[in-house]
């Protein structure tokens, strides 16, 4: 029987029976409802595809290795396992940096213009914040010097 069969028969049920009480009829509904959420609700995970071109199986293992023991360290506290935790992500941090350069020395390698002004265009890094500025004639580029111009005005 379909989902609408299942859904009707309820409904006639919950009509027919009006001598029971508010709790006796949940029951029923909430059967109705987990056994159609169990039955016809997909519960595959998908992962997201935005992610770096680099990043082969190879870092992947790595990066998991690095957060199962994250994980121990937590857990345990012990000083060991920290540190074994450090030197796991100093190595990931390594490989990363690694499979990076290799991807843009392949990118540079290939003759398409395409792909040197794609890196180009994502290296380039838009300075945003407070501009340098002007008090008596000097110019102050250092972060402090302009938060304290900023709130002599």
């Amino acid at each position: 029987a379909s989902i609408k069969e299942k859904t009707a028969a309820l409904s006639r049920y919950i009509q027919t029976d009006q001598q029971s009480s508010a709790e006796k009829l949940w029951q029923p509904i909430h059967n109705h409802l987990t056994t159609r959420i169990e039955q016809n609700v997909p519960t595959m995970t998908t992962s997201v595809r935005n992610h770096q071109p680099w990043i082969n199986s190879k870092l992947k293992k790595i990066s998991r290795c690095k957060h199962r023991t994250w994980e121990k360290a937590k857990s345990t506290d012990s000083m060991n396992e920290w540190e074994r935790y450090t030197a796991i992500k100093k190595e990931t941090r390594r490989a990363n940096r690694q499979c990076y350069q290799q991807y843009v020395s392949h990118l540079i390698k290939e003759d398409s213009s395409n792909n040197h002004w794609r890196l180009i265009k994502n290296r380039r890094n838009d300075t945003s914040g407070v501009s340098p500025l002007k008090r008596n004639g000097l110019t102050f580029s250092d972060s402090k010097m302009k938060a304290d111009i900023l709130n002599y005005q």
